[in-house]
């Protein structure tokens, strides 16, 4: 079932934005059947046979299931049985021709920088349409499992689908320590022991398709119905495999001494080192995923590492851990599943992770070398506030970010000239996990088009005009990063009567309070939300010439329930007028709940109202 949540994730979440706010939806497909048995070995090698046969209800479910392929790792895994064909309506079954099953290159490694051994077959299904059944037979051999003599695996089912049945079934032999299990959902029989074998055995059904979660709110996997099985007995356990494979990959060599001594000279306190070390390998040591064997788990030796200049998440933590040892600072490295899951299941598992970083204990400090634009003692958004374990075997939590060190500050300043067209500045700040908004942004501008990006920015605000870019080195090693741009709008204001006009946005930072509009109309659901607390301030002066008088201002807003806060602040001088917005998400979790959600929303109202409030002026010959 694996795949099939896989795979209906991306396409039901881009439908979305047309469904209503109710939970139940109309499928694209039904799972007439799911059966998955495990021969679970001693060695922790496995068999798996698989059925499936899944009915589209639609064109668009037609489309998913026309076309369908299976992954694998070339050096650990085998299909030694693919049959697949579509069983017609009327009764003809139309079969996959042996040779017409290809062998696949991981597209995710082609074009990228990533080396892997995954693999796929891929296939097609003969003249599908609205009705019929797919049908899929196949035998997976694994002689090897992520960590070599255990035994993890999960199956889950998606929600948005409906299933008819849905049975998961393994055996292991009984001189076997009994599986630790993490069930969601599905309905277990008693465990059987029959024969020298033990056996497991699940089912589930789902009569009514659900809607499974959208844009910024939490990934499926924190709620799907789920199965965890593992032969770990603890996360001890599992965070000693992982460390034996990587203890000896981080130890310092000469060369690792010499260069480590070269990045810290002149640094006198470890932290300082720290920074100076972490600097140097997320800037200098190109991101390039490793999926070869067991590479997936087990790291390269920091010297290879340094030398061949590229490595994935945990080569990467690895350098940087031998260049930490050789100054002294000690650290470890820390499994930690990046993106929109929460989830860490309560039996040990490698699924439960997806990211390494680096965690320095002596400064309470985490490090995410492989985030090549956040500076020291930052964490992207991704990683914040996140359950993770230490290669020590705690478990533990990452900081999550907060309204005082993840910030987001825009300042402008506007001016109306006699004819009614504005000049301006920006000036966009950002600090703690909103480097790498900023940052992104400004290295993913053709230097030879900026006047085009200054346009482009100027329109997001709904605004014509034409300026200049100044910014700095994205990879600047300051806390902080800033970048500005001067700006003329052809905009246009009547200068000859009563009127009014909204606070002008100016050159638009990557992340503003207009995304907040974007709440108002997207739907809720009955699930939790990605949160993360931090802060946004808009500060805007704008003068106005003096034959204009300032007759209304927008009304002054203080509002706060529960985590979220909405300030707007209009004061007048004279001509000038001062604005200041502040959006603050004061949580104490990396999460919000659906009662939260709503009090988000109605949050993204008042601001969508006050966003849109407009300033009164009048001719002061009038």
């Amino acid at each position: 079932m694996k795949y099939w949540f896989g795979m209906l994730v991306g396409v039901l979440v881009s439908c979305q934005a047309v469904q209503a706010e109710e939970d139940v939806v109309s499928p694209l497909l039904k799972v007439v059947h799911s059966q998955v048995d495990y021969q679970l070995n001693a060695d922790g090698s496995y068999i798996k046979t698989e059925k499936q046969i899944i009915q589209p209800l639609t064109k668009e479910g037609v489309d998913m299931v026309a076309s369908d392929s299976l992954g694998f790792s070339s050096k650990r895994e085998q299909y030694t049985k693919i049959n697949a064909y579509t069983q017609k309506v009327d009764g003809r079954k139309l079969m996959v021709d042996a040779d017409k099953i290809f062998t696949q290159e991981d597209p995710a490694a082609q074009g990228a920088p990533q080396y892997s051994d995954y693999k796929y077959r891929a296939f097609a299904y003969p003249d599908v349409e609205v009705g019929d059944q797919v049908v899929l037979e196949s035998t997976l051999k694994v002689t090897e499992g992520s960590f070599k003599g255990y035994f993890t695996e999960t199956e889950s089912v998606n929600p948005a689908v409906v299933v008819d049945l849905a049975e998961v079934s393994l055996s292991q032999p009984s001189s076997m320590p009994k599986l630790n299990l993490d069930v969601r959902g599905w309905q277990a029989t008693k465990v059987t022991e029959k024969n020298g074998l033990r056996r497991y055995y699940w089912v589930y059904r789902q009569p009514k398709a659900a809607q499974i979660h959208g844009d910024d709110y939490v990934s499926a996997i924190d709620y799907a119905p789920l199965i965890v099985m593992s032969s770990f007995a603890d996360w001890k356990q599992l965070a000693a495999a992982y460390h034996q494979g990587a203890v000896d990959k981080a130890q310092p060599t000469k060369a690792i001494h010499l260069l480590a001594d070269k990045i810290a000279a002149g640094q006198t306190t470890h932290e300082q080192q720290a920074r100076a070390l972490y600097d140097w390998v997320r800037i200098n040591i190109r991101y390039v995923g490793i999926w070869l064997g067991n590479g997936g788990i087990v790291p390269h030796k920091a010297e290879d590492i340094l030398q061949n200049r590229y490595g994935d998440c945990k080569d990467k933590a690895t350098l940087l851990q031998a260049l930490l040892a050789a100054k002294g600072i000690t650290s470890q490295q820390v499994l930690i599943n990046l993106g929109d899951s929460f989830y860490r299941s309560s039996v040990a598992n490698s699924v439960s992770f997806n990211h390494a970083i680096l965690y320095v204990p002596e400064m309470n400090t985490y490090l995410d070398a492989t985030a090549e634009l956040i500076p020291f003692g930052s964490l992207p958004f991704e990683d914040s506030g996140k359950p993770v374990l230490r290669e020590d075997g705690t478990l533990a939590s990452t900081p999550l970010s907060s309204a005082a060190k993840d910030a987001l500050h825009i300042s402008s300043n506007l001016e109306l000239n006699h004819e009614g067209k504005w000049t301006g500045n920006t000036q966009i700040n950002a600090s703690g996990a909103f480097n790498l908004a900023l940052r992104g942004m400004v290295l993913g501008i053709d230097p030879h088009r900026e006047d085009q990006f200054v346009k482009q920015h100027l329109r997001f605000g709904l605004q014509r005009g034409s300026g200049r870019l100044h910014k700095t080195d994205p990879y600047a090693l300051d806390d902080a990063y800033q970048i500005s741009s001067d700006y003329k709008l052809s905009n246009r204001i009547s200068m000859k009567q009563y009127g009014a006009f909204p606070v002008p946005a100016g050159f638009t930072a990557p992340i503003n309070l207009v995304d907040y509009l974007y709440i108002t109309e997207a739907p809720m659901r009955q699930l939790n939300r990605v949160c993360h607390p931090s802060s946004l301030v808009e500060e805007t002066t704008i003068r106005l010439p003096e034959n204009l008088s300032v007759q209304f201002l927008p009304q002054n807003q203080d509002i706060e329930r529960g985590r979220f806060h909405y300030v707007a602040k209009y004061e007048q001088q004279g001509n000038q007028i001062k604005v200041t917005r502040k959006a603050l998400d004061n949580g104490k979790v990396g999460v919000c709940s659906p009662d939260e959600v709503a009090t988000l929303h109605e949050m993204a109202q008042v601001l969508s109202e006050d966003l849109n409030a407009q300033i009164g002026y009048k001719p002061k010959s009038s």
